[in-house]
């Protein structure tokens, strides 16, 4: 059901479809990465201290993620890389800069 969900998502996407066009539902994978990997996340505790006193500041932020998916080489398929970054406006006030405040400083128990 997951499949049919993420290809009804981008049915109208020429790079997505071309990328995941012959693909079934067994040859994707749901990943979730743990925010606790040390091997995804390395912050040193001074910066941690900065980070955190931003997150709780007045300024506006934002938090770009970005992703790079590579497939073996096929003749027939035009994109063998989908790449691409979403921006997240953090206003000051926003319920989610607490909660990566609580997560960053060890204390947050709620998955984000």
């Amino acid at each position: 059901m997951e499949y049919e969900t993420l290809y009804y998502k981008y049915r109208t996407s020429k790079t997505a479809l071309s990328y995941i066009a012959d693909y079934t539902e067994l040859d994707v994978v749901k990943a979730t990465i743990n925010g606790n990997s040390a091997s995804r996340w390395q912050i040193s505790p001074p910066a941690r201290e900065y980070l955190m006193a931003n997150l709780n500041g007045s300024q506006s932020m934002s938090m770009q993620f970005e992703w790079n998916f590579k497939r073996a080489p096929d003749e027939n398929l035009q994109y063998g890389v989908v790449e691409d970054f979403r921006i997240i406006e953090l206003p000051p006030g926003d319920n989610i800069r607490q909660e990566l405040i609580a997560m960053i400083d060890g204390n947050s128990t709620t998955p984000m």
